[in-house]
């Protein structure tokens, strides 16, 4: 991202919200962890219905950590305060932005122009955010590629592509995006038929009889046949089999 944005003439810094660290640069030598914000996971650093809550606390603790190998703003607010003149883009997920929301709005409140805020993200924004929010939704796939959870780097990407056009006003960056958006195509939707657990684990095992395939192969086969199954639930059904088998 750093060399994509000085190919277009701008001078970035690019941070990571990480749930395991808090705020880092992208050039942080960091030791491995296992921490996400997203639910649903062994991983998940909320484990409890008070999901959003919980991610929010552990955010401010991160923020409250530091050492010598962690220098520089250890939140977005922190961030902003650094420079409040310079525009900053914030492409998070649903989830990632709840955890981060107070600092978030913090930054906004902190930038010397709430409007040098952009924030990439899909979704109902938050109250506070409604007019730093820019429009992205599922529609950007079929036009800048990728995946949908690529989807926030992707826009975020054409924004600094595109910056001669707008030069980071975020009047004129919502009013591109849009237009971008407008001209996307609508996404294809499958009329897949759902399957119960043993009958998803019975398929795989009819396949994996055959000849032995990754789980995101056999989920993209299943799927080709017309079968739904969210990938998490996949992921846990094929490893049950996987482990099953080597009994």
């Amino acid at each position: 991202m750093v060399d994509r944005a000085g190919d277009f003439g701008c001078i970035a810094e690019v941070w990571i919200v990480s749930a395991g660290y808090g705020l880092v640069p992208i050039s942080a030598n960091l030791e491995s962890y296992s921490a996400t914000f997203s639910p649903g996971s062994d991983d998940s650093v909320a484990q409890s219905k008070s999901g959003q809550r919980d991610n929010q606390a552990w955010w401010g603790l991160l923020a409250s950590w530091r050492n010598r190998d962690l220098q520089g703003p250890r939140n977005l607010t922190e961030l902003a305060l650094q420079d409040t003149s310079s525009p900053m883009i914030v492409a998070l997920s649903k989830t990632y932005l709840q955890a981060v929301l107070h600092d978030l709005t913090d930054a906004a409140e902190a930038m010397a122009k709430k409007a040098d805020l952009l924030l990439v993200s899909t979704g109902t924004p938050p109250d506070g955010l409604e007019e730093v929010q820019l429009p992205c939704d599922a529609r950007f796939v079929t036009s800048l590629g990728g995946t949908r959870t690529s989807l926030n780097a992707r826009v975020a990407d054409r924004i600094i592509a595109t910056s001669d056009r707008h030069e980071f006003d975020s009047a004129r960056v919502r009013n591109l995006l849009q237009k971008d958006l407008d001209r996307s195509k609508d996404i294809l939707r499958y009329d897949r038929r759902k399957q119960t657990d043993a009958e998803i684990q019975h398929w795989i095992r009819t396949r994996l009889n055959i000849d032995y395939a990754s789980r995101s192969s056999l989920l993209r086969e299943l799927r080709d046949a017309g079968l739904a199954c969210e990938q998490r639930r996949f992921a846990g059904l094929y490893d049950e089999v996987i482990a099953g088998n080597c009994r």
